[in-house]
């Protein structure tokens, strides 16, 4: 194109342009670049070259060996005007192997090396074999630039993007969002975020990511691009997660508001690892939800045992269910008890929120149903019992699995439900003594659990033979007081005793069956605290007419008796027709020979024996005391057998202050203990010693004929009462004064 062929002004254009583009101006010197001004290349380039000239010139100043390699190459043309000689002006070509088609890399390889020897040019493949030297070479360089760069880095610029982001992060976690649309599909708008637990846990590894590279990054990077790789690369796998398990949330059943906070729950968990984790446990949520409802709204309500043998069913189902996923997820580690626990929390957690954000909502009635069920006395003591059971060294640690499940479950629960109602929950002290003891609602929880573990704990301890129940129970003694009521009518048949063949000594007389009965109503009731059900009209009704048939002291040759006397007093007491005779011959057992196998009969056999002070010696063999003692295979346990020999403690001190046969024991056993030593004056001065004693201690006793049984009995329970420090347990747990309703 000539002159001619544009206008005027078209040419003063065009002119004007190439004055502008080629002219020498600071626009023009900014772009480009002579041997007069090459430093201007420098501002066009990426950092990543500039440092590594940089680095080169601060080698060549020092007198040192220096080179810089390009690594994000950019396009520069350069014109040279005048000749070319490739050996003398051309240092080096770099040929970029894997740029190269793989079915043209060995031809334009060989093409290259012939090139670079007949014109004297050295060539460089870069990225051809680990162990060519010119590409080592040009590692170590680009290794020594990322040393360079990280002894230069701007602290202060990196410190200061670094917290622009943690500042912001859901505005940078949102813009991320928007340019990965893929992450939202088949999602609400705006269900993707990162929230409480989620949001911290990802701010703390962003930081670490930051941490991480400025490590060990092997390539030059910016101060700002090193943050925002960190935080993309951090982001990422968590974002695509999370979406995952919204998407998880949206193929359920559930309500909207359901899903809402659902969603809600997975953009803030910390730890949700797989969609099959969140199926697992909205699956099990769903289905506790269900059950938790069929719970609370039970009509009649249901018992404490039914309402755990449907917790069983339940925990079976899920425990198989989390077993499989935490298998799947957790390869190559083994699945503890605690990552189980998580679990449970999680399901229980999510069962709540959907029962509260269901149409219609579980209301607050209904929850203190479950609480009440969960964590009610009767729970709790089961509760107790299974953690004992589990505990027992006799269990082994292969079959206790399941049990552990339940027991996590319960407590989990029973936590959670005390938290909705606003209060705390209470720790349950774990069972611990005899476990034969446990009854059947326990037993048959452990055989519904695993056939194995029931089966295997009844082998070991065997339980004790239930107490048939009256046939009439409202008309057997409703509580205490007329329990003790029924006592103090047969408490004067004792007179007797004390009269004619005991007089003086009244081994069997009024005092001895004022503390039996005490020490036995004690027992019921620490028994009842442990969760072990007792009949306390049986043993205290039983222990109170135990002696009733007695014609004399020394072994009881009378106890068929006893136990007839005992049962017709009752039964005029109560009615004819109360009790029934399954019940009656289990009364009458109890007594007579304790041929009864139930703990209502250990019990009443237990009291007797404690209170073995006025007898002989007065020498109590813990060894023989059968009240919560181990049958001889489980190591004791040192709580309960201090508690075993302080209740021996106390019914000897209780002996002494209200029996005056025992008050004066040890000085008739030295007496008597002198008489045999002695001889002449001196052992009659010492039987008439012990004669005077003897007659001293039946006065005594005779004094206390004429006080009522009631005054009798409350002279008992007032030296216990006043005296608390002297008698822990018996004032603790002695039901006292009781009066009838």
């Amino acid at each position: 194109m000539s002159k001619k062929d544009i206008s005027e002004s078209m040419f003063s254009a065009f002119k004007g342009l190439c004055l502008k583009c080629f002219g020498d101006s600071e626009a023009t010197r900014s772009a480009m670049a002579t041997y007069d001004n090459v430093e201007s290349l420098v501002t066009q380039m990426s950092q990543v070259d500039s440092i590594g000239l940089a680095r080169a010139a601060i080698d060549a100043k020092n007198g040192m060996s220096f080179k810089a390699v390009p690594d994000n190459i950019q396009y520069i043309e350069a014109q040279i005007h005048g000749p070319l000689i490739p050996s003398r002006d051309i240092a080096e070509i770099r040929l970029y192997v894997n740029d190269i088609p793989e079915d043209e890399r060995e031809a334009r390889i060989r093409e290259m090396k012939q090139f670079g020897k007949v014109n004297g040019i050295k060539i460089t493949l870069v990225g051809e074999r680990e162990d060519n030297d010119d590409s080592n070479e040009s590692t170590r360089m680009q290794m020594r630039d990322v040393e360079f760069s990280r002894e230069h880095r701007d602290t202060a610029l990196l410190e200061s993007v670094k917290q622009d982001y943690l500042n912001n992060l859901p505005a940078k976690i949102q813009e991320y969002i928007a340019n990965n649309k893929w992450l939202t599909n088949d999602l609400p708008a705006g269900a993707l975020r990162l929230e409480g637990n989620a949001l911290a846990t990802f701010a703390s590894k962003f930081e670490s990511a930051i941490a991480n590279k400025l490590r060990n990054t092997t390539a030059v990077m910016t101060e700002t691009s090193i943050v925002e790789v960190a935080f993309d690369e951090t982001i990422n796998p968590i974002l695509t997660l999370k979406a995952d398990l919204l998407r998880e949330v949206e193929k359920t059943s559930l309500s909207t508001v359901q899903k809402a906070k659902v969603a809600k729950w997975v953009v803030a968990a910390k730890a949700l690892r797989t969609t099959d984790e969140v199926r697992v446990i909205l699956k099990n949520a769903q289905a506790q939800a269900e059950m938790f409802r069929n719970l609370a709204r039970a009509e009649p309500p249901l018992t404490v045992q039914e309402a755990a043998s449907r917790i069983v069913t339940f925990v079976k189902d899920m425990d198989r269910e989390l077993s499989a996923m935490l298998s799947e997820s957790y390869k190559g580690r083994e699945v503890g008890p605690d990552d189980t626990m998580t679990e449970i929390n999680r399901i229980s957690f999510m069962s709540l929120t959907l029962l509260k954000n269901a149409e219609p909502p579980v209301g607050k009635e209904d929850l203190t149903r479950l609480k009440n069920l969960f964590d009610g006395p009767e729970m709790r003591q089961m509760f107790s019992q299974l953690q004992g059971i589990k505990n027992s060294s006799r269990i082994g640690n292969e079959e206790v699995g399941s049990l552990e499940v339940l027991i996590n479950y319960i407590f989990i629960n029973a936590q959670n439900l005390r938290e909705e109602s606003g209060e705390r929950y209470r720790d349950v002290s774990t069972y611990s003594g005899d476990f034969r003891l446990i009854q059947s609602p326990v037993r048959n929880i452990l055989s519904q659990l695993s056939t194995e573990i029931g089966q295997k704990f009844n082998d070991l301890y065997p339980p004790y033979q239930e107490f048939p129940a009256p046939v009439n129970m409202e008309k057997m003694p409703q509580n205490d007081g007329e329990r003790r009521k029924f006592l103090v009518n047969i408490m004067d048949k004792y007179i007797n005793h004390e009269k004619t063949f005991e007089r003086g000594i009244s081994t069997h007389g009024r005092g001895h069956i004022a503390r039996a009965y005490i020490f036995a109503d004690v027992m019921c009731n620490i028994l009842a605290e442990k969760g072990i059900k007792v009949d306390k009209n049986a043993v205290l009704c039983g222990i109170a007419g135990h002696d009733t048939g007695r014609k004399g002291g020394g072994q009881d040759n009378w106890e068929e008796s006893s136990g007839n006397i005992t049962v017709e007093t009752m039964k005029t007491a109560f009615g004819n027709d109360t009790m029934g005779p399954d019940y009656e011959k289990e009364v009458k057992n109890s007594i007579f020979g304790h041929r009864s196998h139930t703990i209502e009969s250990m019990i009443l056999n237990a009291a007797d024996s404690l209170d073995i002070g006025r007898v002989g010696t007065g020498v109590f063999d813990l060894n023989k005391f059968m009240f919560l003692k181990t049958d001889g295979t489980d190591q004791p346990n040192p709580e309960i057998e201090a508690l075993r020999q302080e209740l021996a403690r106390e019914a000897d001190l209780l002996q002494r202050l209200t029996n005056p046969l025992c008050a004066n024991r040890k000085a008739l056993d030295y007496i008597e203990q002198e008489i045999m030593d002695a001889s002449g004056p001196y052992e009659e001065t010492l039987s008439k010693d012990k004669e005077e004693l003897l007659e001293s201690i039946a006065t005594e006793f005779a004094s206390e004929w004429d006080i009522p049984s009631d005054d009798y009995m409350k002279n008992f329970e007032k030296t216990i009462k006043d005296n608390p420090e002297l008698f822990p347990i018996l004032s603790k747990y002695y039901s006292g004064n009781a009066q009838p309703a």
